[in-house]
């Protein structure tokens, strides 16, 4: 049995009022991620390079997510809705996870515009799981960046693969010095 859209609404209505009073940048800088160098040369843009974010998304970001988004759909919010519908428990929203991908470039390169992003949503990513995100720049063309980008849980069963993946261009003003 599904729940009604109203019993859904009412607590992200409500915590609209919260969010007002949330010091947002505050909040923003304390979760700030810590993005690593996995692979390449930290002193300069090159082909190659490989940056990683590891997160873990709460019940708490998905509920933000959903009242950012609008997307209420109960497979995010519901175990009982996402089970009926053939899944484990509640999975988070696709988008919420290939967020992850302008997290770390507009984190690793201030200043960053995110151009373009294709994604291929392969797999579920269960609300619980842990994820590492990586961006691998595949190309450099003056101050457009190509990345190859993937999302995969962090302690996945073999052969399953990411949960989302695909490329992103951004414009970064000094890529080639």
């Amino acid at each position: 049995m599904q729940p009604d859209l109203r019993s859904l609404l009412t607590p992200l209505l409500e915590c609209q009022q919260l969010s007002a009073a949330r010091d947002c940048h505050a909040c923003c800088e304390a979760r700030r991620p810590d993005i690593l160098l996995e692979d390449g040369n930290p002193d300069k843009l090159e082909v190659g390079n490989t940056y990683v974010m590891r997160r873990l998304f709460t019940e708490a970001d998905v509920h933000d997510f959903v009242h950012v988004s609008g997307d209420v759909n109960p497979i995010h919010m519901d175990p009982e809705a996402a089970r009926a519908q053939g899944f484990e428990g509640v999975i988070l929203p696709g988008l919420l996870c290939s967020s992850l991908f302008p997290a770390i470039i507009g984190t690793q390169f201030p200043g960053a515009l995110y151009l373009s992003q294709e994604l291929k949503f392969r797999r579920p990513a269960l609300l619980g799981e842990s994820l590492i995100a990586r961006v691998i720049i595949s190309k450099l063309s003056g101050s457009r960046v190509m990345f190859k980008t993937q999302c995969e849980p962090m302690h996945g069963r073999i052969g399953e693969g990411p949960v989302v993946d695909g490329t992103a261009v951004a414009l970064i003003r000094d890529a080639q010095s």
